[in-house]
């Protein structure tokens, strides 16, 4: 998104997690991955969540946000037309 970003991955005992901090605001976001604000990194931007999203789909991977709704916790979902923000509880 900004100079400086980071991405944090977790892994333990077989399972992944991805804390993306600012990666995704919303989750219109993930459906629209080219849905950037004005103002960011929009190529680089759009890579990193394209990697993030092919590693996380592969491995079932937990993603914590920063400011989705609280918890900001869920996993990805492919659908036939689209990729789906799933909250988890």
């Amino acid at each position: 998104e900004s100079a400086g970003h980071a991405i944090v991955r977790i892994e333990s005992k077989g399972k992944l997690a991805f804390y993306v901090g600012d990666l995704f605001h919303h989750p219109a976001e993930v459906t629209h991955l080219d849905w950037i604000w004005p103002g960011r990194d929009q190529a680089q931007m759009l890579v990193s969540r394209q990697a993030v999203v092919d590693e996380a789909l592969s491995a079932d991977a937990v993603i914590i946000t920063a400011h989705m709704l609280f918890p900001g916790i869920g996993r990805l979902q492919q659908l036939p037309h689209a990729l789906e923000w799933v909250p988890l509880d």
